[in-house]
Order: C-alpha cells, then sequence, then structure tokens
C-alpha cells in the first residue's frame, strides 16, 4: 500500500505546514506505508523524504537521499534546484590538484582533480553556498570581493558578491556584519 500526496501544502500557513511536517514525519517512523509526496518544494522534499527524485519536463534526473543529491548532484539542474539556494558553477579547467576559475586558484581533492581532467570535457566547479566563507576582513587565503547584494533571511544572509566576471551566492550566519562594497571570500578545498 501507498499514499499519493500531491502538494498537499500548498495552502497552508506557515505554521500549519511546519506541524503538519513534524506530524508526517513521527507518523512515518511507525512502520507507516510508502508515501509519495510530489511537490516543487525542494527545501520540503529534502526535509520530508528518506529518498528523492527530481524530476524535468516529466523525465527523472537524478534519484538518491538528500545527502546524494547535495553531495554529488547529477547535472547543474539538480545542483540549482536541490538546495536553497541553488549551487554556485562556475566554468574552470584543472591544473594539477587545482581548478583555475577566472584568475583565482581553488584547491580541489586530488582523486577528483584527476578524474575531472581525464573527461576531455568543459568543467564547471559547484560550491554550495554555506561552504563558502565570507569575512569582512581580510583572512589568510582569502580573496577580495564585491558586494553586490544582501538578502537578510533573519537566521541567515545570502550574499551576492562578484569575483572578476561571476556572481556567487554566499550563506552567512544571520548576526555576521556584512560591509557595504568589498569582503573577502574563502573557497573550501
Amino acid at each position: 500500500a501507498a499514499i499519493l500526496l500531491d502538494e498537499p501544502f500548498a495552502d497552508m500557513s506557515a505554521e500549519a505546514r511546519w506541524q503538519f511536517r513534524r506530524d508526517l514525519r513521527l507518523w512515518r517512523g511507525q512502520s507507516a506505508p510508502t508515501l509519495v509526496f510530489a511537490t516543487d518544494d525542494a527545501a520540503e522534499a529534502m526535509a520530508l523524504a528518506d529518498r528523492v527524485t527530481v524530476m524535468r519536463q516529466g523525465e527523472v534526473v537524478q534519484t538518491g537521499t538528500p545527502r546524494q543529491l547535495i553531495e554529488a548532484p547529477r547535472n547543474r539542474y539538480v545542483g540549482q534546484v536541490t538546495g536553497d539556494p541553488g549551487i554556485n558553477l562556475m566554468p574552470c579547467v584543472i591544473d594539477g590538484d587545482r581548478a583555475v576559475v577566472e584568475h583565482l586558484y581553488i584547491p580541489v581533492e586530488p582523486g577528483l582533480a584527476a578524474r575531472a581532467a581525464q573527461t576531455g570535457k568543459a568543467l564547471e566547479l559547484g560550491i554550495w553556498p554555506e561552504f563558502l566563507r565570507f569575512s569582512a576582513a581580510m583572512v589568510g587565503g582569502a580573496v577580495q570581493v564585491n558586494i553586490v547584494g544582501v538578502d537578510d533571511r533573519g537566521a541567515s544572509k545570502l550574499v551576492t558578491a562578484r569575483v572578476g566576471k561571476l556572481h556567487l551566492t554566499i550563506k552567512v550566519p544571520g548576526h555576521e556584519l556584512v560591509p557595504g562594497r568589498q569582503g573577502w571570500l574563502v573557497f573550501p578545498p
């Protein structure tokens, strides 16, 4: 047996959604039947599901646990729809154990760098906004960026920064000070 739900939270208030999601998770933990939950809200799907199927124009793009989708999105579409916000994508080339993006050298895991270099294809480096580290002051290994905008979400801020021609989104804690024009960015290896 399975239960099919199609956009069940669409007309609920934020508080009712939160309570229903909580109750649904508790109920699912009690040997409930399979639940198929259709939604276009990726955050909702990622919060509720044991396994998520990402679809585009009626076709399955990728299926996996929320963690698998975040750690290894199959393509740019999956990276854009599974995060909140979506993944930062930057055209790059591999130079040893580094990705070269514009004038920046970003360290990459050696095995991953070697596999990427062997593809012979155009490459894009993807970094989730929460893994970029922003600083109002210069820190070791940081790159200076121009602040384009700040979206204050209360518990967090989404900082849009420009590095050369690239626009990157950085997710920072809501209490962190974001200067008006410039800041510093550290890329994770």
